[in-house]
């Protein structure tokens, strides 16, 4: 088991200004449903009942914005592209919600981090056929139960397989989709030693996780 720092647990908020827009991410997994801790069950129980809506932003992307964060995806030729997962109890509403935009599938996941407010949808939406993307060190802690304190005082146990990221990088990663170039960064010290932001280059739109 792997101890974590203290999480913050404010409320995200999601900016556009002066031609960047920053998109922050709030999330968490099927799982740890069975489980019975304040913060966690609480946020369970928003999510299955909060409206997830859409906002178009630039270009091809829009972003979700829902009970606790967004969940940017960028659309194409390519199929949907999404960055982060929201909660499992929220998959109803990011169901429709996607679907509201087009009836393109689901080719592409990226996670900011591993918390399991942002990787939460991992596994439903890799059996829509997704591939997910992450930093090595999302992978890891998905991998092995985790302890947080702070706040949650709340040990995860390991996601399963189908949640795992099955591609990581460590410090910087390029890829393109959809014609629109990304550019994946790691930061560290940071939220979490996971944090990555995801910069749609021609959009300018920085989806920053819980780095911001």
């Amino acid at each position: 088991m792997v101890p974590e720092a203290s999480l913050d647990n404010s409320r995200r908020q999601f900016l556009v200004a002066g031609g960047l827009t920053v998109a922050a991410a709030c999330f968490a997994p099927s799982y740890l449903m069975a489980q019975t801790e304040g913060i966690v069950v609480g946020a369970f129980k928003e999510a299955a009942t909060a409206k997830v809506t859409v906002q178009n932003l630039r270009r091809n992307i829009s972003v979700l914005l829902g009970p606790g964060g967004n969940i940017a995806v960028l659309t194409g030729p390519d199929g949907k592209l999404l960055v982060d997962a929201e909660i499992i109890t929220a998959r109803p509403h990011v169901s429709e919600a996607l679907a509201s935009i087009n009836a393109d599938p689901i080719e592409q996941l990226i996670n900011t981090h591993w918390h399991f407010d942002h990787t939460g949808g991992n596994e439903w939406v890799h059996e829509a056929g997704a591939s997910i993307l992450a930093h090595e060190n999302t992978r890891k802690h998905l991998s092995q139960a985790t302890r947080v304190e702070g706040n949650f005082r709340y040990t995860f146990p390991a996601a399963p397989a189908g949640a795992i990221p099955s591609t990581v990088f460590k410090d910087e990663h390029t890829l393109h989709a959809n014609n629109t170039t990304l550019m994946l960064k790691h930061y560290q010290p940071a939220h979490t030693d996971s944090d990555i932001s995801v910069y749609f280059v021609e959009a300018d739109i920085l989806h920053t996780g819980d780095t911001f």
